[in-house]
């Protein structure tokens, strides 16, 4: 609604997805994009599911949770899920941190009461599909953004026309195109650059190119933490990861002989649930820029463990086998007293 705080609760994807780490960019990118105040994730941890969490090494000697007949929500624990949770912490810095734009002109939409007051109008979203009034506002809000007002006295006034498929171009800064294996979310922004969605060797962004790039699927992100421009920032955060799942793990949809897909379905098609420890599939990936050079990195693992540190000097190397989950990259600080006072606001 136009003029009000929009909260997005509650949001989730569930596992097993070998493309989970998309979810968190789209909703990033959509939060973003129409100016939200926050987006919340539905679970965190079920005793029932991952028992005895007491030590950070604990979270990656469990199995994931995988849906199952009695608790087909057992999928979206996402406590010891290293691949969803470095996309969310990417996401995140994101949308709080970037200062990537909202949509400038978005679309309006009046709800009137000739929606309001007619209990069997077109309005409601069932969840096995969306409505006429759904559709026609999802085409908008991609493209132009949408702020929605309610007027229980008039008529509703919707835009109409159909949207052309395709790249949809989210301001100066955003870009969604999504066609088979081709698809992406891309950010190319002064304090941010993130690339969502089918990979290549390499990708580009204003002052910064990508290299090395050993996974076809995957999200690969470098933030400023604090707001400012990467060349001026202080802190940036990066992130590089394609997917996690158990050992063993398996889908058997030759399982499926029920029509209660949602809970006895999904147990049937994840019939091979796989054991610990779980598999993180990270990306290899070289960046380079000149704004890199001298600064200092530190590499941390999912049990919160610094395990590699140093200054960058042509390049900041991931390698893929080394057991990332985020790293910082800090700029020095000037170390006399002078310079000092005129970086510290008082």
């Amino acid at each position: 609604p136009k003029d009000k705080p929009y909260l997005f609760y509650e949001c989730n994807d569930t596992r097993p997805n070998p493309f989970g780490v998309e979810f968190p960019a789209r909703v990033a990118a959509y939060a973003v994009w129409q100016d939200m105040d926050g987006a919340f994730w539905a679970h965190w941890d079920s005793h029932h599911y991952l028992p005895d969490l007491k030590t950070d090494e604990d979270y990656i000697q469990r199995r994931m949770p995988i849906p199952d007949k009695n608790y087909p929500n057992a999928g979206l624990l996402h406590a010891n899920d290293e691949a969803m949770l470095a996309a969310m912490k990417a996401a995140g810095t994101l949308f709080r941190n970037a200062n990537v734009l909202p949509a400038s002109d978005p679309v309006a939409a009046v709800i009137g009461k000739d929606i309001l007051f007619d209990l069997g109008a077109d309005l409601q979203t069932p969840m096995d599909g969306g409505t006429t009034l759904e559709s026609l506002l999802r085409e908008k809000v991609w493209r132009y953004g949408l702020r929605v007002t309610y007027d229980p006295d008039g008529p509703s006034r919707l835009p109409s026309g159909k949207e052309a498929h395709g790249l949809i171009q989210m301001g100066p800064s955003m870009q969604w195109f999504w066609n088979g294996t081709e698809g992406y979310f891309r950010v190319d922004a002064p304090s941010a650059k993130m690339f969502c969605g089918f990979l290549k060797p390499f990708v580009s962004f204003e002052g910064l190119r990508i290299t090395g790039i050993d996974r076809t699927w995957g999200t690969i992100s470098i933030v400023a933490e604090d707001g400012l421009a990467l060349e001026k920032s202080a802190s940036i955060l990066v992130t590089a990861v394609s997917r996690n799942r158990n050992t063993g793990m398996k889908i058997t949809p030759e399982r499926l002989s029920t029509t209660d897909y949602f809970q006895q379905g999904m147990a049937q098609m994840c019939g091979f649930s796989g054991e610990a420890p779980p598999i993180v599939d990270r990306i290899a990936a070289t960046f380079r820029a000149s704004w890199l050079k001298g600064l200092e990195y530190r590499k941390f693992s999912f049990i919160r463990q610094c395990y590699e540190q140093g200054t960058v000097d042509d390049a900041f190397e991931l390698t893929g086998d080394e057991p990332l989950f985020y790293a910082r990259l800090t700029r020095p600080q000037p170390k006399n007293a002078d310079a000092l006072s005129e970086t510290i606001d008082p």
